[in-house]
């Protein structure tokens, strides 16, 4: 059985360090509701490991790609971009993003090789919250914003976007716990998943790229062409 967890469900180490596959799950020594579930779940499915029942886990950090039918907190705020509605950047933070194709096919790799008891992390590159908006905004064809905002005026304006989320009904992207996740160090090692289940990942800029295409193509949502110097 392969089981689904999240980087989530790990510890966050301090500074830059490099964070390799626990061997156990605390749920108390995550933040969020999402990371505590998956590690109580990650740490029921490695102490259920029998020599008849083969269990492995995998770890994904923050999905992308195509197909995004259900719009994940990426999907919306690809989604804002998109629409130009997005008038700020962040000037901290940032995170792992894996593309959700190359999640699925480290699903059946896990199946295929990987070893019962264990957790292979699916990462794919770092890439800072400033990076992420200019780059979703250059594929879209939009402008990207020129105002960036500390960690302390977004954290003040965090609970009035909860508040807006929960009113509307919309996806929650900027909220006092997703801020605060992006402060945390998302410095996850893959080197056991490439060396043990052949795990390949594909860039950051391709993923969204492709992304940004479907959403396009399935939503109607208008990329904008780019105009060429001197015309």
């Amino acid at each position: 059985m392969v089981f689904v967890s999240s980087v989530d469900a790990m510890k966050p180490l301090s500074c830059n360090s490099l964070i390799t596959e626990p061997f156990k799950y605390d749920p108390d020594s995550v933040e969020s509701a999402y990371g505590k579930t998956k590690a109580e779940a990650s740490q029921f499915v490695l102490d259920s490991a029998e020599e008849n029942f083969k269990t492995t886990i995998i770890l994904p950090s923050a999905c992308i790609g195509p197909y995004d039918f259900k719009i994940s907190t990426a999907g919306q705020m690809v989604r804002m971009i998109m629409r130009g509605l997005m008038p700020v950047s962040l000037n901290f933070g940032g995170y792992n993003f894996v593309d959700v194709r190359d999640v699925a096919k480290g699903i059946v790799a896990a199946a295929e090789r990987g070893k019962s008891g264990e957790s292979y992390l699916i990462t794919g590159e770092v890439i800072s919250a400033d990076q992420i908006i200019n780059l979703v905004a250059r594929l879209s064809g939009r402008k990207a914003p020129l105002i960036k905002m500390p960690y302390s005026l977004t954290m003040v304006l965090a609970p009035l976007a909860e508040l807006y989320y929960k009113i509307s009904g919309a996806n929650p992207v900027f909220t006092r716990t997703s801020v605060r996740i992006l402060t945390h160090n998302c410095n996850f090692s893959n080197k056991k998943a490439k060396e043990e289940l052949g795990y390949s990942p594909m860039s950051v800029e391709e993923s969204f790229k492709d992304m940004i295409d479907w959403i396009s193509k399935t939503e109607g949502i208008a990329i904008k062409k780019t105009k060429k110097a001197g015309k």
